[in-house]
């Protein structure tokens, strides 16, 4: 069976004054805001080893679902909490298809 489960894949540098604890707690508020959407599968973040950087990926359903939560989401109070902890010249962003998963 052929998914279109969609990844998208979220990457960002942490401002020198913003916790660890501060990151997840507003990641966290973006996961609660896009679970009242329909399409929002689930999400992970994971911070680099190494460097101050983290990566979020969000799984949805389809791109459709994807775009119908992100019209809401970049303009609500969660999304604009999580952008004062980031360098905001430091995200990216990218979206890619699921083609296989192995658990």
């Amino acid at each position: 069976m052929e998914t279109k489960i969609i990844t998208e894949i979220v990457q960002f540098e942490a401002l020198d004054t913003t916790t660890d604890k501060q990151i997840v707690t507003a990641v966290q508020g973006l996961n609660q805001f896009q679970k009242a959407y329909e399409g929002f599968l689930d999400a992970e973040i994971a911070k680099d080893m190494k460097e101050d950087s983290w990566c979020i990926i969000f799984h949805y359903e389809k791109f459709e679902c994807v775009k119908a939560i992100g019209a809401h989401l970049r303009s609500s109070k969660e999304f604009m909490d999580f952008n004062t902890l980031i360098v905001s010249e430091s995200l990216n962003i990218s979206f890619g298809q699921q083609l296989k998963n192995w658990q």
